[in-house]
């Protein structure tokens, strides 16, 4: 059975703005978007915005769940401001009394309830029971691993699926199911990369164990130059940045002077060496790309595009025998980054955000931290120097990419965009 008390937990709800009247739920069959439910069912979470749940309760009428004889679970989702100053939270609470049903107000987005309400019912489902009948019950209960012995065999495992030696997939699965890591069917690395490498050595087992506490059901070890976890979920709908508290994360990682880089999800366990490694390259980059950058967590879906300009580096290094991709940028970027050599102006990186920005002029300048008349101005000047039609979408992909090759020969190239272009 799943104690009321630990979703109310999980979902950062607080007491005052719940109703319980049966304080544990049996076993949770699964969690549903409120639509027109006119049934209910204990076995079955509902999610809905207080509008939804208003709405349902108000056409259910008073009395029907009680006289249906269940005691059903709704779970209420970020009230707006609008609806805080409406009172909407005490209005359901009395809705929810007098249909004699359970009622959770979180301040969380409907998606992000669903998954921490997810993560709470496949802890269960994992826990052993103690109902069952028969010899079974009588057994002696499975060996458990230790923490360090958990640690020892993923990084074994670990360590032969980088070096090429553990490749099948079902093997992986099979061992990571062993080590209690198997339930979920995608799985992303966590790594992290350590400014200053005494700190791993000297408090690397501490750092781990708060990284564990973080994600439970993660799989961690220290390896390399770094930790890695592997993180499961059950679902796709924590893509493509999972569901943590990310504060926490964050002061880890200062605490420790790291980075962290998140890959995607996959559910091909053969593919994990290549997730490693690319995620581990992407954090590389990231490092180099924005070392002013404050935040310490990076996401693999914002730096994909820049791991694939150094892929196709690599590409004509190996081709064509030099590294310059400058013929993969639109003809007209080359033409705002000379105007911005010869000027020291920066229209290039303005007309980045004005593409970023779907062509909006007030967002381009709030993006660009500038007022709307310079921004403006600034794209009056672009439209002089250019003849590409800003507003086709596939120039706009053009611009973006162009830009990030740009960047990335600014940040991660002994050679600047601006030298190699003089050498055509």
């Amino acid at each position: 059975m799943l104690p009321v008390s630990v979703c109310i937990h999980a979902v950062h709800a607080k007491p005052d703005q719940c109703h319980i009247l049966r304080h544990r739920l049996p076993d949770i069959r699964t969690i549903r978007f409120v639509q027109s439910e006119t049934s209910f069912s204990e076995d079955i979470l509902y999610l809905g915005t207080p509008q939804q749940l208003r709405r349902l309760f108000l056409s259910t009428g008073s009395g029907q769940p009680a006289a249906q004889g269940v005691c059903p679970c709704f779970f209420a989702s970020a009230p707006d401001s609008r609806e805080a100053a409406s009172d909407s939270v005490p209005s359901l609470l009395a809705l929810a009394a007098q249909l004699g049903v359970n009622l959770v107000c979180s301040d969380e987005d409907i998606f992000t309830l669903y998954n921490l309400l997810d993560e709470q019912v496949q802890k269960l489902r994992r826990e052993p029971t103690d109902t069952q009948d028969g010899p079974a019950a009588d057994a002696a209960p499975p060996s458990r691993r230790t923490r360090e012995e958990t640690r020892r065999e993923f990084r074994l495992l670990l360590k032969g699926i980088v070096e090429n030696q553990i490749t099948d997939k079902e093997e992986i699965h099979g061992r990571c199911e062993a080590m209690g890591c198997g339930y979920g069917i995608f799985c992303s690395f966590m790594i992290m990369d350590f400014q200053n490498q005494k700190l791993l050595k000297k408090h690397g087992t501490r750092i781990l164990t708060r990284l564990e506490e973080l994600f439970p059901d993660a799989l961690g070890t220290v390896y390399g130059d770094g930790i890695v976890l592997l993180l499961a979920r059950s679902n796709r709908s924590f893509q493509p940045r999972p569901v943590f508290d990310t504060a926490a994360l964050t002061q880890v990682l200062e605490s420790c002077q790291a980075y962290a880089a998140i890959s995607n999800a996959t559910s091909r366990r053969g593919l994990m060496r290549t997730q490693y490694m690319i995620t581990r390259q992407a954090l590389s980059l990231a490092r180099k790309l924005f070392p002013e950058r404050k935040e310490r967590i990076f996401y693999f879906e914002d730096l994909a595009q820049y791991l694939m300009i150094e892929l196709a580096v690599s590409s004509f290094r190996e081709l064509f025998g030099h590294d310059d991709i400058v013929l993969l940028i639109h003809p007209d970027a080359i033409r705002l980054i000379e105007y911005d050599q010869k000027h020291h102006s920066d229209l290039m990186k303005f007309v980045y955000h004005y593409c970023l920005c779907s062509c909006n002029i007030v967002q381009t300048a709030r993006s660009a931290f500038m007022h709307r008349n310079t921004a403006a101005s600034r794209l009056a000047r672009v439209h002089k120097l250019i003849t590409a039609d800003l507003a086709d979408g596939q120039v706009q992909q053009r611009m973006i990419f162009s830009y990030k090759v740009y960047h990335y020969y600014q940040k991660c190239s002994c050679m600047s965009l601006e030298e190699r272009m003089e050498r055509l």
